[in-house]
């Protein structure tokens, strides 16, 4: 065809142009430019090229060092200049990063990050595409990497956790409390890239169980943790629990951690909060000894003028925080709205007991607002003989326990009843009092009674409770029962646990071994055993130990003679399942 006009001419020629070539790969107007005979501008104009922006289409921590981003097309290779990285937000805190790899539309960055909860941006400068369109500028933002470590939950003596609390320390929580048969340092190892980092004597670790009695803080003593590394925990299976025994069943126990970056601070008061008109509270920067923390003398209080003022009381805070980084003080008498005071820490260590505040004076305002005042929050009778009452807050242990603070009276009707006994366990509830009514004052269903307490009564920081208060109640006909075993478990091959639906007394025979008995059957031939000890933990809780326990496919029964409860009173014969524990 030689009669082509002019715009079937431009077709044939834009196709020429888009046909590959088979020697370069890539269409031929590219070689066109790479002859100088055009310019890319001029391709892009003429539409031969198609200039999209490189955009990020994923964006993701890989490890703490490590940041992985996938691109929508192919780029060169970015000059570290080019690689911007930062908080998010705060540009002016640069982080450095620079490239690890590229690999087409992927580039790997060393980029150090931690902690799903921080974010941070990515700012990548003048990005080059393969065809040469440059991008000025591509921003992404990603969450820090989150080493994923389940925490375990077993019936067991196991690890349950570990947190990271600075450079040189840690928290280890068990599923089991723990007391000072866990400070060995013998028992604990960690290990970096399974070598031994440090442990396994007390030069090089310290150890101590923390305020909760749930775990342990350990402290390096010559070394520090690298920053965001990965370690590994290793202690050993002679660790005792509280419940007397050992861990992982003997077999040791280990957990991968990451170590904390942040510098290991020297112990500090971080601040003196006026609780109220006759309440301080100290806050501190590290786990505190509760010993000394609950020890007067270790404290001192002025006006400014050096008039001394009486302290009542000390004691760790169990209530705003359960950190154990706090404690109260309570004067004799009032604080002065905003007067100028003066608080000396006399003797004072963190809970590893490695570092001290000795002699130390802090002035502060009694700037205090009013706390919550003791209040009864509700009665109710559980049976005809116990009575629960529930506090707005944590009662006073010493005041909260004195039976003939309290006075139950009929609303209506003639009848008057101080409890027999009392019981309190903050452990179990810290809001929780429990009152039993002497035989003969048994409540009544469709009768009405109301409680009045003692002004007397304090609460936890010795604030007395509101005045002239009565709670009002419905009595019941249900009678008073016996505790039952509630649930029984296997926590070790040699030991059962037993947690009751009452409080039980500490007394015979509940921690007589002759009380329980535990039966089970193999082919056919029925087996007993008596425990070789009865470990009273709680009022709600007792640890059988055995010589051993046969294979968890056998079933169990635990039978007991009777229980008495707390008020004393006994039970009658009772059994119970148990079921085998998780590990």
């Amino acid at each position: 065809n030689v009669n082509y006009t002019r715009g079937q001419a431009v077709e044939v020629l834009y196709n020429a142009l888009k046909t590959i070539n088979k020697n370069t790969g890539k269409e031929m107007f590219y070689s066109l430019i790479d002859e100088g005979a055009i310019t890319r501008e001029a391709a892009v104009k003429a539409g031969f090229i198609e200039d999209n922006d490189t955009t990020i289409e994923e964006i993701k921590a890989l490890d703490f060092s490590k940041v992985y981003i996938k691109f929508n097309e192919n780029i060169k290779l970015i000059p570290s200049e080019n690689i911007i990285m930062y908080a998010h937000g705060k540009e002016a805190d640069k982080i450095e990063c620079s490239l690890a790899s590229l690999d087409g539309n992927e580039l790997v960055l060393y980029a150090p990050n931690r902690g799903s909860k921080n974010f941070y941006d990515i700012k990548l400068l003048n990005v080059e595409d393969e065809d040469g369109n440059i991008t000025s500028e591509i921003l992404g933002i990603f969450a820090g990497y989150e080493l994923k470590i389940d925490d375990v939950e077993a019936d067991y003596f196991r690890i349950n956790r570990i947190e990271a609390i600075n450079e040189k320390s840690i928290k280890v929580l068990f599923t089991h409390p723990v007391n000072v048969n866990s400070e060995i340092p013998e028992f604990y190892k960690i290990y970096e890239d399974d070598r031994l980092f440090t442990g396994g004597n007390s030069d090089d670790i310290t150890v101590r169980a923390n305020s909760q009695s749930d775990g342990v803080i350990l402290t390096l003593n010559k070394k520090v943790f690298s920053e965001n590394g990965i370690y590994t925990l290793k202690i050993d299976g002679d660790l005792t629990s509280a419940y007397g025994v050992k861990l992982n069943d003997g077999a040791n126990d280990s957990m991968r951690f990451v170590s904390s970056p942040y510098a290991a601070e020297p112990f500090a008061l971080l601040e003196i909060i006026p609780f109220d008109s006759k309440t301080l509270l100290l806050n501190f920067n590290k786990e505190i000894n509760p010993f000394l923390a609950s020890q007067i003398f270790n404290f001192y209080l002025t006006k400014e003028d050096g008039t001394p003022i009486k302290i009542e009381k000390t004691m760790p805070d169990e209530v705003i925080s359960e950190d154990g980084n706090m404690l109260f003080i309570n004067i004799e008498g009032t604080f002065v709205k905003r007067g100028k005071y003066i608080l000396t820490i006399n003797n004072l260590s963190d809970v590893s007991r490695r570092e001290y505040i000795t002699e130390k004076s802090y002035p502060f305002t009694a700037d205090y607002g009013s706390s919550n005042e003791l209040i009864v929050d509700y009665v109710y009778a559980r049976d005809n003989k116990t009575v629960e009452v529930h506090f707005s807050t944590r009662p006073d242990i010493n005041t909260v326990s004195i039976a003939n603070y309290y006075t139950i009276r009929g609303d209506g009707h003639s009848y008057t009843a101080i409890p027999e006994k009392v019981f309190y366990d903050a452990n179990t509830d810290p809001h929780l009092v429990k009152l039993y009514l002497p035989d003969g004052k048994s409540l009544t269903k469709n009768k009405d009674y109301y409680l009045t307490i003692d002004n007397r009564m304090k609460d936890f920081i010795g604030n007395n409770i509101v005045r002239n208060s009565k709670e009002y109640f419905g009595g019941t006909s249900d009678s008073f029962r016996a505790p039952v075993i509630e649930d029984a478990v296997t926590i070790s091959s040699d030991a059962i646990k037993l947690t009751f639906d009452r409080e039980i007394a500490l007394d015979a025979p509940n921690i007589l071994t002759s009380n329980y008995v535990m039966e089970y059957s193999i082919s056919g031939i029925q087996y007993k055993k008596v425990p070789l000890s009865v470990i009273y933990i709680n009022a709600k809780t007792v640890i059988l130990k055995f010589d051993y326990l046969v294979d968890d496919d056998i079933s169990f029964i635990i039978k007991y003679n009777k229980l008495k409860d707390y008020s004393g009173a006994e039970g009658i014969q009772g059994e119970a399942e148990v079921r085998h524990g998780t590990r």
